[in-house]
C-alpha cells in the first residue's frame, strides 16, 4: 500500500482493486489502487471527502462505493455518507447519498446491480439494519431488512445473488453467518457458523465461494476460511494469511458485483 494502515475497505473491477481509508495512527482519506493481474505496490488513486476508517466498500465492474465510517476523536463521530468513484479512472471520490443510520464497523457487499450495508456500530449499542443502494444511480440508501441480531465489526461477502454477513460483536463475539438474497428485500436468514467466534475479519466473494480472512479478536490470527455461497452450512478452513492481522481490506476479481 502507499501507506500502512488498518481499518480499510476494498473492492474492485475485473482488473483494478481499490482500498479506501484506514488508520495510520490518525485517520486516512487515501484511496489506493492495484492492477489485480500483476504484482507490485499500490498507486495513489485519489482521496475520500474525509479522513475515516472502518467503513464498508463494494462495487460493480465500473463503480466503487464506500459508505459509513468513524471520524474524529473521543467522542467519535459515526458517518452516514456514501460516496463513489469510477474505477477505470483516477481522482477524488464523489457524493452518492446517505445511509439510513450513521455507523462504523459495518459489513458490505453487492451484486452487479445492488449493494448492501449491514450492521455496524452507530455509537451506542450495535445495529441490525441492512441498507441497500442501486450502484449505477445515486441517492440515499433504502431499508432492506434486518440482520438476525444487532452486530458490529462484522464482515461481508457476496455472489451475484446472495450477500453474507459474518462474525462480529453481538454484543459478545459471534460466529454467526447470515445471508440475504440481494435482489429482494427482507430480513436475513441463518447461513451457518464460522470456525470460531471472530470479529474484525474481512471478506470477499468469488463465483461460488465467500472468503473470510484474518481475525482481530479474540486474539489476532492468520486464518482464512470459506463457505459455498449458493448453499448453507458452516465455514471450512482454506489456509493462512502470510501474517496475523485484523481490520484489513480484501477484494477479488470475481466478487458478486462483477457477476452479471
Amino acid at each position: 500500500l502507499t501507506v500502512g494502515r488498518n481499518g480499510l475497505s476494498g473492492t474492485s473491477s475485473l482488473t483494478r482493486g481499490l482500498f479506501f481509508s484506514g488508520n495510520t495512527g490518525s485517520y486516512s482519506d487515501v484511496i489506493d489502487s492495484v492492477v489485480i493481474t500483476t504484482t507490485g505496490n499500490a498507486s495513489d488513486f485519489g482521496n475520500l471527502s474525509r479522513a475515516t476508517q472502518r467503513g464498508a466498500a463494494f462495487g460493480s465492474a465500473t463503480r466503487g462505493i464506500f459508505g459509513g465510517g468513524l471520524t474524529g476523536s473521543s467522542p467519535y463521530t459515526r458517518e452516514d455518507e456514501i460516496e463513489y468513484v469510477t474505477i477505470a479512472s483516477t481522482g477524488n471520490i464523489t457524493d452518492f447519498g446517505n445511509l439510513t443510520v450513521a455507523r462504523s464497523a459495518l459489513a458490505g457487499g453487492s451484486s452487479a446491480v445492488r449493494g448492501f450495508f449491514g450492521g455496524g456500530y452507530p455509537g451506542s449499542g450495535y445495529s441490525n439494519v441492512i441498507d441497500y443502494v442501486t450502484i449505477a444511480s445515486t441517492g440515499n440508501a433504502t431499508d432492506f431488512g434486518d440482520l438476525s441480531a444487532a452486530t458490529g465489526t462484522n464482515t461481508g461477502a457476496a455472489s451475484g445473488t446472495r450477500g453474507l454477513s459474518a462474525g462480529g460483536y453481538s454484543p459478545s463475539v459471534t460466529n454467526v453467518i447470515d445471508y440475504i438474497t440481494i435482489a429482494s428485500t427482507g430480513d436475513a436468514s441463518d447461513f451457518g457458523d464460522l470456525l470460531a467466534a471472530t470479529r474484525a475479519a474481512t471478506g470477499t466473494g468469488a463465483l461460488t465461494r465467500g472468503i473470510f480472512g484474518g481475525v482481530y479478536a479474540p486474539g489476532i490470527h492468520n486464518i482464512i476460511q470459506y463457505v459455498t455461497i449458493a448453499s448453507t452450512g458452516n465455514a471450512a478452513d482454506f489456509g493462512d494469511l502470510s501474517g496475523t492481522r485484523g481490520f484489513l481490506g480484501m477484494t477479488s476479481d470475481s466478487h458478486g458485483g462483477l457477476q452479471a
